[in-house]
């Protein structure tokens, strides 16, 4: 079982990075090909969502379902293959992690369906607190609890876990930061701190989860 566990778990990783791969092909494309929308008023935003082909927000948005997934599987995995005197700490991020994901993936199914289905007949009756780019709207705040607070706490409990050596040292450094950064994403939120919002959620995370990607890969791999 513990061979089992393991090939999942590397499976999985090998899944999140491809998650984040798409998410920055799709990110990136819009800012390319589409001129970059400032706010003025909600009608207007769903008439720039409409002149302009939302694919790749689209294939964004689909790649975090996937990435959160996978993560939960990551998470249930070195919960399995933890030694008794761990399970304490791989319990209460799996939980966390289990919150986490059902936020997140509750937010961007909803972008998916029945806000994509909404901008598509032109109708913005009672719907700006359910788009995600809405400065101010609840789904949005939604959204960073299960970005910031929960995936933070997930991540940082399982900081004890591994050792500052050897091939645990990148996935310690890796959920160290990566919760760091998104309880000071939290901060910068609940706040409206926009820069350390903007870097915290962009460029930290962003560092803390390529290093303990690719330090779970050499971890999975060596197991």
């Amino acid at each position: 079982m513990s061979a089992i566990a393991s090939k999942l778990g590397y499976w999985s990783t090998v899944t999140c990075l491809f998650s984040i791969l798409l998410f920055i092909i799709g990110f990136s494309a819009i800012i390319i090909l589409h001129p970059v929308y400032e706010w003025t008023s909600f009608q207007d935003y769903i008439l720039y969502n409409n002149n302009y082909d939302q694919s790749f927000k689209h294939l964004a948005q689909l790649s975090m379902l996937l990435f959160m997934a996978a993560f939960l599987v990551i998470l249930n995995t070195l919960h399995f293959l933890a030694e008794a005197p761990q399970k304490l700490f791989t319990s209460i991020s799996l939980h966390f992690g289990t919150a986490a994901m059902t936020l997140v993936s509750l937010c961007y199914f909803v972008q998916l369906t029945a806000v994509r289905w909404n901008f598509a007949n032109n109708n913005a009756e009672g719907l700006e607190h359910f788009v995600q780019f809405y400065p101010d709207s609840a789904i949005l705040s939604i959204l960073m609890l299960g970005f910031t607070f929960f995936l933070g706490l997930a991540s940082l409990f399982m900081v004890p876990v591994f050792q500052f050596q050897g091939s645990s040292k990148m996935v310690y450094w890796g959920f160290l930061l990566n919760g760091g950064f998104a309880i000071l994403g939290l901060v910068g939120y609940v706040l409206q701190i926009l820069p350390l919002i903007f870097i915290s959620t962009n460029f930290g995370m962003g560092l803390g989860q390529i290093i303990l990607f690719t330090g779970l890969l050499r971890w999975f791999r060596k197991l």
